[in-house]
């Protein structure tokens, strides 16, 4: 889709239902013939919800756009979203999440699958809850994780700010990494090393980390009560560490 508000909500149901609404106000002069439709069919059992557009309208005047797409789906179902300039808000999935957004922030609300993957151009990423594995890139963004049980995260932010809020699992990898902006990392259970490599970066652990060693580029810490391994990257960034 491009450009649309998008809301999925898992629920009982065992079919899908899909609602779109569009609506295009324009005012002065147009010329060009623009196409736009939504094809939604079904193929092997997935769902395929795909935008068209044909032709190229030009406006000048004024133009705005009313663009809504809602779903409601089983609880188990996966998502594969490949969007140009949308917002989503997720409620209730709990198959893999796989995103793809070039600019446009994403809301997760009890979403408890298992694998979580999103790419992001330029937008922010919020997610109440989840477990498994996590996997981000985004350019120009923020972060914010809350009430996380994952044992593998791989997270790296060109220009924006993490917070996250999970337990470590004793087997778990967890990587964040951020070129300019603040990391804050709460660990809800568990613990282990955190290898923190810095560079004009602040570093503020609380009482519940022992610093084991400590230099100008980096520090190693210790959070008693698990083995998991973090490895943390910041430049020209705030890192501030605590325990719930």
């Amino acid at each position: 889709a491009d450009d649309a508000e998008v809301y999925i909500t898992g629920s009982d149901r065992k079919d899908v239902h899909v609602s779109i609404y569009r609506n295009a106000k324009r005012s002065g002069w147009s010329f060009g013939r623009g196409e736009f439709r939504v094809d939604v069919e079904e193929k092997g059992g997935d769902l395929y919800i795909d935008e068209k557009k044909e032709g190229s309208l030009f406006v000048v005047g004024y133009q705005k756009e009313e663009y809504e797409i809602r779903i409601e789906a089983p609880h188990g179902v996966s998502l594969k979203i490949d969007g140009d300039d949308d917002d989503y808000e997720v409620t209730n999935i709990h198959g893999d999440i796989d995103m793809d957004i070039d600019d446009g922030d994403i809301r997760l609300t009890n979403c408890h699958g298992d694998n979580f993957n999103f790419r992001v151009d330029d937008g922010d990423i919020f997610m109440n809850g989840g477990k498994g594995r996590l996997k981000v890139r985004s350019d120009d963004g923020d972060l914010e994780v809350l009430n996380g049980t994952f044992d593998d995260i791989d997270i790296r932010l060109d220009d924006g700010g993490i917070v996250l809020a999970t337990a470590l699992s004793d087997e778990g990898s967890y990587y964040l990494l951020t070129d300019d902006g603040s990391i804050n990392l709460e660990v809800l259970g568990g613990g282990g090393e955190i290898d923190i490599r810095h560079d004009d970066s602040r570093i503020s652990p609380s009482r519940a980390f022992r610093i084991v060693e400590e230099d100008e580029s980096s520090t190693l810490l210790r959070l008693d009560d698990g083995k998991a391994k973090v490895r943390i990257r910041a430049d020209d960034s705030r890192v501030r560490l605590t325990t719930n």
